[in-house]
This record gives structure tokens, C-alpha cells and sequence, in this order.
């Protein structure tokens, strides 16, 4: 039943299609009992269906289909083939409550990912909010500053966005549980194709115009 399989490892928001790093645990992979045991067939399409979830949304998952992982592994249709690698290429992967596969070591690397796009994504983000509040500091124009302070707002609740990626509720003492709560229910009504209401999306600027008077995330 679904709600006896585990939960998945990876956030269902998370992508790292525009991310091109993909590690390679040599030690691991030459070590493992999938190296050790795999045919070379195997192994191919093994490590095929590896690097290629990294690409899937979210990363690191695989679906629960054999035409799909057919097509996956780079044996386009040849499902005969494909059943006769399956097992050994699917060693290690596990079903989750979402109804997508996992695997413990791919996640691993892949959350590290997160974690790393995360923090590039932050640091450019910080940068372009210091640059812009100095730059509203020191304008005198009324028509340039509503456009600076409208930028900022949006600066700032896209870097909220990016900080609940990584589950960190609170990045600086600006940063209120409604403040998260309410970009959280952002990202997540986004992913799931809906529009946010009129009344929410003004409680969201809200919040960040106080975190504009002063204060970054960081």
C-alpha cells in the first residue's frame, strides 16, 4: 500500500536540470556489490539510469515503468532486452510513497547538490540585494526608487523560495514563521500548476517589505 512505503528522499520541488556537476562515488561505485555482481549489460544500463535521474524532477528519482526506464537506459525499444538487465540495473532502487524510485547513494549525492546550488544561487542573490539597497539609499527619485523597492521585494521572496529547498526555516531574525510558512505554500501551490490568491500574494510582499527596510537574507 502507498502509505506503507517510505517517504522519498528528495524534496518534490527540487531540480538540478540546469545543474551540470554530477559526482561519480568511484570508490563506492568499484566497490559495491552492483559492480561486483552486474552482467556488462548491467552495469550500462545501471549507471545510465543513475546519472540520468539526476535529470528527472525531482532529481534522482526514476519512474516506476518499464517502457519509461527502457527508453531511460538508452535501449529505446527493446523491452526484451530490458527485462532481461532490469534486476541487475535496478539494484539498490526502491519504490517510495510518491510511486517513484530511489536510491540511497544517488540521493545522497544529489541532496549535496541541492545544498550546493542552493548556496550559488543565495551568494548571487545576496550580492544583487546589497547592490540594489545601496543603490535606493542613495537615489532621490521617487519614480526610481518604487522600481528599486519593487525589485527588492521580488529579490528577496525569490531567495525565500530558494532557502525552503533545503528545509532552513529561518535564515536571519527578520525571517518569521509566517513569512516561511507563506512562501512555502508559494512554492508549493507553483509546483502543483496553481495561482496564488490576490490576498495571499499581498500578506507575502508584506512581510518582505520589512525584510527591504534593512535587513538580508543570508
Amino acid at each position: 500500500m502507498p502509505s506503507e512505503l517510505p517517504s522519498p528522499p528528495i524534496p518534490a520541488n527540487a531540480d538540478l536540470r540546469d545543474f551540470q556537476f554530477t559526482p561519480i562515488f568511484r570508490a563506492r561505485l568499484f566497490g559495491s556489490s552492483f559492480h561486483a555482481r552486474s552482467t556488462d549489460a548491467e552495469w550500462r544500463a545501471g549507471v545510465t539510469l543513475w546519472l540520468k535521474s539526476w535529470d528527472q524532477v525531482p532529481p534522482g528519482s526514476l519512474p516506476d515503468d518499464d517502457i519509461d526506464l527502457c527508453r531511460l537506459a538508452e535501449l529505446g525499444r527493446d523491452m526484451k532486452l530490458w527485462a532481461t538487465v532490469k534486476s541487475g540495473a535496478l539494484r539498490g532502487w526502491y519504490k517510495c510513497s510518491d510511486g517513484l524510485l530511489y536510491h540511497a547513494v544517488v540521493a545522497e549525492g544529489v541532496l549535496e547538490g541541492i545544498n550546493r546550488k542552493t548556496a550559488h544561487r543565495n551568494k548571487t542573490l545576496k550580492a544583487r540585494i546589497a547592490a540594489l539597497q545601496k543603490r535606493l539609499k542613495e537615489s532621490t527619485d521617487s519614480v526610481a526608487r518604487a522600481h528599486m523597492t519593487e525589485e527588492l521585494e521580488n529579490l528577496l521572496l525569490t531567495q525565500l523560495q530558494t532557502m525552503s529547498l533545503t528545509s532552513k526555516r529561518s535564515v536571519t531574525d527578520s525571517v518569521t514563521d509566517s513569512v516561511t510558512g507563506s512562501v512555502t505554500e508559494l512554492v508549493t501551490e507553483e509546483g502543483n500548476g496553481t495561482k496564488r490568491r490576490d490576498r495571499d500574494r499581498d500578506r507575502d510582499r508584506d512581510n518582505v517589505r520589512v525584510l527591504s527596510r534593512g535587513e538580508n537574507l543570508g
